[in-house]
Parts: C-alpha cells; sequence; structure tokens
C-alpha cells in the first residue's frame, strides 16, 4: 500500500516477513565490505529485520577470509553493544542438538558466544540446522 492508500502489486515487491534471505558472497567480492554488511544486517534489530540473511553462500576461494571477517566483526559488535536480554531468534534445544551433533560428525564448525553464532558448514551435502 503506499502513502495515498492504494495498493499497486504491479508496482512493488511484497516479500512475505516469514521468507528466508539468502546473501551470496562470490570471490570478486570485497570481503571486509560483504562482513560488515552481512554481519550489520544480521545482527541490528536483535535479527528481526527481512534483510538478515538466514544463510549465507561463500565460493571457496574467499571462504576463510570472509568467516575470518565475519568472525572479526561479529566479536566487535558484540563487545561494543550490550547484548539483548533474549534474542527471539535464540535456538531451540533441537537446533543446538542438531548443530552438536553435526560439529562432532565434522559437517560444521561454530565460533560465537551465548549472544550470536557463526557456523560454518563444511560438509557440502548436509543438511544446515534450522
Amino acid at each position: 500500500m503506499d502513502q495515498t492508500g492504494e495498493h499497486n502489486s504491479a508496482a512493488q515487491l511484497v516479500s512475505s516477513l516469514e521468507a528466508r534471505t539468502i546473501a551470496i558472497v562470490d570471490r570478486t567480492a570485497d570481503i571486509e565490505a560483504a562482513a560488515k554488511a552481512i554481519v550489520m544486517a544480521r545482527f541490528s534489530f536483535q535479527g528481526m529485520s527481512p534483510y538478515a540473511p538466514d544463510l549465507v553462500i561463500v565460493n571457496e576461494f574467499v571462504h576463510k577470509d570472509f568467516f575470518e571477517a565475519c568472525t572479526r566483526y561479529a566479536s566487535q559488535s558484540f563487545a561494543s553493544h550490550p547484548a539483548p536480554t533474549r534474542s527471539p531468534q535464540h535456538p531451540s534445544r533441537e537446533a543446538q542438538k542438531a548443530i552438536k551433533d553435526a560439529e562432532e560428525k565434522g559437517q560444521l564448525s561454530c565460533f560465537g558466544s551465548s549472544n550470536f553464532m557463526l557456523v560454518d558448514i563444511s560438509e557440502r551435502y548436509s543438511n544446515p540446522p534450522t
């Protein structure tokens, strides 16, 4: 709906608030800028922004540098800003167990704290925990 109260679906792209958002980082990306933008998008507004990526697909050639940059920006973000009292997207017990099981199998590795978690899926054919 626009300011006049009229709805023109042909002129608007409207996404469902429940839809998942994906970010893609290819080998030509500015790694620092991509990491900073993705971390800010994911952690701003307690992760509730419709632009907060739920999944980030990264080209294998820049994977290591990108993950390191994300780790650095996420750590800086939570060191300089007070943590929310309770994140609305805190992983469920089932998701936490799935992450732990996959980590033990070598399918992924995790970095984070009680405030955030970065999950690096190394096994291409594994299903990411939800």
